[in-house]
């Protein structure tokens, strides 16, 4: 005899055996428990949350990508695929160029259902400064002096790689002020992947040349070879 009972909002099964007209009654609960996070992606919410494994966990994710005119601010929400790594961290490439990130993670029914509020990056000088430069689609740019703002006390190196049906292969290249060491971080929603890595700040007399990255032609390289 088969009968289903409720539990934990999961159904599962149960099987009665029958011997000498006594009933032994014996069930198995698997030990999965399950929660549900809210599913938003590009700002768009879905009205059913989405359910995850607890060994998953919520993920609350916000960007603001700011170039000059009408900054892009996505927010993501979801089950983790992997494990979820915490981060936040902004970056000024100069000429208006800002770029702020920010990854939440919680564990807990919804706990990703309320919106993240980026803080405003400051406007005040610490005294470092930066080559900095952007290419969008080149690995060739020439820095200029970048004074660095806040609590961005870092110059680093930024590469991104994205890709995308109908889009060629491309890179980022530029450098700021963020986290230094970050590799194979998602940004912007889609597949893009950024690598971070430390430079040392300029002085004065320092003379700035054109940037060619040889980690962005490696990464090239490994695109022709795959």
């Amino acid at each position: 005899m088969w009968l289903c009972i409720k539990r934990n909002s999961l159904w599962q099964s149960c099987q009665c055996t029958q011997h000498n007209w006594i009933i032994l009654p014996w069930c198995y609960f698997p030990l999965v428990e399950s929660y549900t996070c809210t599913k938003c992606t590009g700002n768009e919410c879905q009205s059913k949350p989405e359910t995850c494994e607890a060994s998953q966990g919520c993920f609350n994710n916000k960007q603001q990508f700011s170039p000059p005119g009408e900054p892009c601010l996505p927010q993501d929400k979801g089950c983790s695929s992997r494990a979820c790594t915490p981060l936040s961290f902004s970056a000024t490439v100069g000429t208006g160029w800002t770029f702020v990130y920010e990854n939440r993670c919680c564990t807990g029914e919804q706990c990703n259902k309320a919106d993240i509020q980026l803080s405003p990056v400051s406007k005040k000088e610490n005294g470092i400064v930066c080559p900095a430069c952007f290419s969008a689609n080149g690995t060739f740019c020439t820095p200029q002096p970048l004074k660095c703002t806040g609590a961005e006390t870092k110059c680093v190196q930024v590469i991104g790689k994205g890709m995308e049906i109908s889009q060629a292969f491309w890179v980022i290249l530029l450098m700021g002020t963020t986290a230094c060491n970050l590799k194979d971080i998602n940004v912007i929603q889609t597949p893009t992947n950024i690598w971070i890595y430390c430079e040392n700040p300029i002085s004065a007399s320092s003379q700035l040349t054109p940037i060619i990255s040889s980690t962005l032609t490696s990464l090239l390289l490994l695109k022709v070879l795959l």
